[in-house]
């Protein structure tokens, strides 16, 4: 093995691929000593990776000896070539490559000027100086608006200094993923911060609806998320149309924050199904 490889197992894949990759992009090698194709690619990632000056981790893993990884991996054909960032495959390719189509398959994995910048504002903010990580996200913004990581980051920041509507907004021109809505659901549950709960408990009572979800945010945001939710639950059934109602929307909201491996998530889908049929 060169130095600009190192030997992965099945054993050190996670530290070595998952965990590093949310440092440093990750070329993941899968490959087999009787494989002559991969006999040939070799050479050829450990020359782009001994040019690049640790601005990614080269991997290799021989199928043969590591099974669980090469079936997770999907190995079925060698030499396989998977890149990860962020803990997350990101892009990949099948057989041996000229040198210049493995350059460019890992300059689309190095950090952007864009992505430099974002992480200039994550230093900024970690020292306390909001006001310039706002101004270079916004700089990202303007020269790329796509930078998902950029728009994210933006909308905690201004989420954190009680800019939610801006913070909402700046979501707002995001493509939809996963983690776009979890926090658009986190900033619309944190619009009942600092609101007394026995006074909301008060207007609940009197058949205050507006008033359940102000209560249920507040009540998820001191821990009693299970409490929170029937709040929400009993406001959805009184709702003369409870398929329109804002409680819905919260109690979905909720699940979204939750992630869909909670426990609590998959009871309340199904008392909400019963709710609204």
């Amino acid at each position: 093995m060169s130095e600009f490889a190192t030997d992965v197992t099945d054993e050190t894949f996670a530290d070595a691929v998952i965990e590093r990759s949310r440092q440093v992009p990750v070329v993941v090698d899968l490959w087999a000593p009787w494989c002559g194709p991969c006999r040939a690619l070799g050479p050829v990632l450990e020359k782009v990776a001994s040019g690049a000056e640790g601005a990614f981790d080269l991997v290799k893993i021989n199928v043969d000896e590591n099974p669980v990884t090469a079936s997770r991996l999907g190995a079925r054909s060698i030499p396989l070539v998977i890149a990860f960032r962020d803990g997350q495959p990101v892009s990949s390719f099948v057989g041996a490559q000229p040198e210049g189509a493995v350059r460019r398959f890992v300059a689309a994995l190095l950090p952007t000027e864009e992505d430099r910048m974002v992480d200039d504002a994550r230093r900024a903010i970690s020292a306390g100086r909001e006001g310039d990580a706002e101004s270079i996200l916004k700089t990202v913004l303007e020269n790329g608006p796509k930078h998902v990581g950029a728009r994210l980051l933006l909308a905690r920041l201004l989420g954190d200094t009680d800019r939610r509507d801006e913070a909402l907004e700046v979501l707002g021109k995001a493509d939809p993923s996963p983690e776009v809505e979890q926090l658009r659901s986190a900033l619309r549950l944190s619009a009942s911060d600092g609101q007394d709960p026995d006074q909301l408990r008060d207007r609940v009572a009197n058949g205050d609806l507006s008033a359940a979800i102000d209560l249920a945010n507040v009540l998820h945001a001191s821990g009693q998320t299970e409490e929170a939710l029937q709040v929400l639950l009993e406001a959805i059934r009184l709702d003369p149309n409870p398929r329109e109602s804002a409680a819905r929307q919260s109690m979905l909201d909720l699940f979204n924050v939750l992630g869909t491996g909670s426990p609590l998530v998959r009871k309340y889908r199904t008392e909400l199904a019963r709710a609204l049929f």
